[in-house]
């Protein structure tokens, strides 16, 4: 693989952990 394809990857997984977390962070103390 391309040190690009591996950065996006990485870019894709990191943004979905931070989406998932703002969504449990915001319904669960609510």
């Amino acid at each position: 693989m391309t040190p690009i394809v591996m950065l996006l990857l990485g870019w894709v997984l990191i943004t979905g952990l931070i989406f998932m977390f703002f969504g449990l962070y915001k319904r669960g103390p609510d």
